[in-house]
């Protein structure tokens, strides 16, 4: 009789077993980007490469448009177990983790392959690293999402060469401190506005200009109320894909693996349409008759950085042996 319940108690873990492996494991995947964008389509790539990796042992469901949560509830939802991966960078993270602040200073990259080196590289995977540690939320990289440019409004008037062309103007900047203080740094009267108002204070006065990689004047339809664009490129933006620490942990080490690849096919994915964009954009937006202006990049470079490097207050929650190494990796 005994063996006879042993028997069956272990056919009983043997069906369960088969069922949890039927059922497989769900990754749901939230973002705030719209279809069309280009983390968007880097998550598609993410997906089609996991499910393929994984011979469906693990299914990414994929949420856009803040589908499944906004903004603000995604990293709570992470928390509480109750979604597995999103998107984030260091604007976000430095509100958890105040040195991350040292990432958002104007020029810290000076070009793409710099961006690439320090967030895909050595240093990239210690700052990963903590923030695993701290926030119980793991970054599997960094993809690019464009170099900031400097746009202005129809009917302005004037166009942007120097930081001095910039004093007086009102010029919109995402609202938060990093964002603002860059804009003072530009030269420029900051103001925060929402993403969802620029084009129409962009067509009513409202604001002179705004800044934002030429694939976002693209995808907005910004260029349709812009007169003249300043290639800056200020800050690179990048969005890096993070997943639950919880969950990471409980993965088995080929799991692991495979998520790792298709972060970097998400990464080879996004980066890879943007460049291929910023390559393209300023020649159409120049066809369609605005203005684009390729100024002195070492004078702005220099402009900017003295302004942050003067401001103690900005500077007092930077890493600065992690500014220096960062600076240093470009030569």
């Amino acid at each position: 009789m005994k063996k006879l319940l042993a028997m069956i108690l272990s056919l009983i873990l043997v069906l369960g077993a088969s069922a949890a492996c039927a059922e497989g494991i769900t990754i749901r995947f939230s973002t705030q980007n719209v279809p069309e964008s280009a983390p968007y389509i880097g998550m598609e790539a993410f997906k089609s490469t996991l499910e393929e990796l994984s011979g469906g042992e693990i299914s990414v469901e994929l949420y856009h448009s803040g589908s499944l949560y906004a903004a603000d509830a995604e990293y709570d939802a992470i928390s509480n177990g109750d979604l597995e991966m999103m998107l984030t960078d260091q604007y976000w993270l430095m509100d958890y983790m105040p040195y991350m602040s040292t990432l958002t200073a104007g020029y810290i990259f000076k070009n793409y392959d710099h961006m690439n080196a320090v967030l895909n590289g050595e240093i990239g995977e210690r700052l990963y690293e903590d923030v695993a540690a701290t926030l119980g939320l793991r970054p599997l990289g960094a993809c690019y999402f464009g170099s900031r440019v400097l746009s202005f409004r129809k009917g302005l008037g004037k166009t942007v060469e120097t930081p001095d062309d910039m004093a007086g103007l009102t010029f919109r900047m995402p609202g938060t401190t990093a964002y603002l203080f860059l804009g003072e740094a530009l030269g420029a009267n900051p103001t925060p506005l929402a993403l969802g108002e620029v084009y129409l204070a962009l067509s009513t006065g409202t604001i002179d200009g705004q800044d934002n990689p030429l694939v976002m004047l693209d995808s907005n339809k910004f260029y349709e109320v812009t007169e003249s664009i300043t290639l800056t490129n200020h800050t690179l933006s990048s969005v890096w894909p993070a997943i639950s620490e919880d969950f990471w942990q409980g993965l088995t080490e080929e799991q692991q693996g495979w998520i790792r690849e298709a972060a970097d096919a998400m990464i080879a994915a996004c980066d890879a349409y943007v460049l291929n964009q910023e390559a393209t954009l300023a020649d159409s937006f120049r066809d369609m008759g605005i203005t684009i202006i390729e100024p002195d990049i070492d004078l702005w470079m220099e402009h900017v950085q003295q302004y942050y490097l003067s401001n103690e207050e900005m500077t007092s929650t930077w890493d600065m042996d992690l500014y220096n190494e960062i600076v240093a990796l470009v030569k």
